[in-house]
């Protein structure tokens, strides 16, 4: 997340998302990568940076299946990263999510996971090789 941060800022502001007043926190994290919060506002920050880019991310998804994830919308939503990983708190994540108006319906009925264990990395790899009960095995373990 933080090369790319500049990029998240501007896309959430092209969308009408809620990121003024990111765009100097954005451009210190891509100047810094190796940066790490040093204060509960600073990790806030890295935490709503994040959201919006899980945002952007699943709208994004949504138009390459224009929209179409049936009638009960998303079963489960598992994020990925050190952002979430990391997180003591998930909830500006979580309410960033389940708020937008584009994701509302898809998510009233998700469950939000995070990839503690990377197990999404070696379950896509797996499944690529057509090893597909493995990952599947893989993926099923986030959701408990």
């Amino acid at each position: 997340m933080r090369w790319s941060a500049p990029g998240i800022v501007a896309e959430a502001l092209a969308e009408r998302l809620p990121a003024d007043g990111l765009e100097a926190p954005a451009a210190f994290r891509a100047a810094h990568v190796d940066w790490i919060p040093d204060s509960p506002v600073e990790a806030e920050t890295d935490l709503r940076l994040a959201a919006l880019a899980a945002v952007l991310a699943l709208r994004r998804h949504l138009r390459l299946v224009d929209g179409d994830l049936g009638p009960q919308g998303a079963g489960v939503l598992i994020l990925s990263g050190g952002v979430f990983r990391h997180a003591e708190d998930l909830t500006v994540v979580e309410s960033t999510l389940r708020d937008d108006p584009v994701l509302r319906p898809i998510l009233k009925n998700a469950h939000l996971t995070v990839d503690r264990d990377y197990v999404l990395a070696p379950a896509g790899l797996l499944a690529d090789a057509g090893e597909t009960t493995a990952a599947d095995h893989l993926v099923t373990s986030l959701v408990g």
